[in-house]
Parts: structure tokens; sequence; C-alpha cells
């Protein structure tokens, strides 16, 4: 057994095209802004992000947000296992006018996989005033991404 295990290191030959892209991307932390520090807060998972901007004279206020997947506070120091994850879930806003009879609500919903081997990105959009739909949810979440789903399947075929 041990001449075996002795053969497979034998076995083993170096990739000097990979050593060489790991060096210049090593080598490339030098550079002004990178961080060992920036490096390893990235936690080994991926970072999504969004920006939203207001071009309008109204005002619109962060209500709430639901996160189905992934997270969006990120602590100083990271235990475990650096396990991948990708990032899901609603953003509200709620919006003021002087014009709307009743409160509206704006949902963003997202959805990020880490694998896009089987899974697509996703992001809808809805804008409501329905009671029942004003906080963002679990339940509101899977309806949005099913109606996404639908209508990705139906624009493919």
């Amino acid at each position: 057994m041990a001449g075996a295990v002795a053969n497979v290191g034998a076995a083993i030959v170096a990739n000097h095209e990979k050593i060489a892209q790991v060096a210049g991307a090593v080598a490339s932390l030098d550079a002004p802004g990178w961080t060992w520090f920036g490096l390893a807060s990235e936690g080994g998972g991926r970072r999504n992000e969004m920006s939203i901007s207001n071009g309008t004279r109204h005002s619109i206020e962060l209500e709430k947000m639901y996160i189905h997947w992934g997270r969006y506070v990120v602590s100083f120091i990271m235990p475990g296992s650096w396990a991948a994850t990708g990032s899901s879930g609603i953003v509200t806003y709620k919006l003021h006018s002087a014009k709307l009879h009743s409160p509206k609500s704006l949902h963003i919903m997202w959805d990020c996989p880490f694998n896009f081997d089987y899974y697509d990105n996703f992001i809808g959009l809805m804008l409501t005033s329905n009671p029942s739909l004003l906080i963002p949810d679990e339940s509101l979440f899977n309806n949005m991404h099913h109606d996404w789903q639908n209508i990705a399947n139906n624009t493919q075929s």
C-alpha cells in the first residue's frame, strides 16, 4: 500500500500555466487599492450589488427587505468553510406622492445563484397597492420568482 501512495505522488505534474496565472493574480494584489484584508473579507462567496436612483420629484423610502438566501450583513470575521453561496430576496420601497390615493409599494426581487450550470439570474419588479402584498416575505418571493420563471420559459419557446 505504501508503494501505491508513492506512485500517486510521482504521477502529480505541475501545471506551469496555472502556476503563472496564480502568480500573476497574487502579484496584482500589490496594485493600489488591493489589500490582503480585502481579499480575505470576500469570504469566498459572491457579492451582488443593486443601485437604485430616484429620478423624480417624489420621495421613496426603503420600507423593508426580505432575504431569501445569502447575507446582507457581513461580520468582521467570517468563521467557517468559506462555502460559496448566491443571494436572493426582495427590496421594497414605499412610493409617496400627492397624486397617489393609496400607498404604493415597489418590490424589486432578485435571484443571483452561485451555480450557473443549473440556475439563471432573475430580477422582477412589482408595483402594487394591494394591502396583502405590501410587505415582502417568502410567499411573495416565491410567487414573483415563479411568475418570472414562467415568463422566461414562454419567451424561450
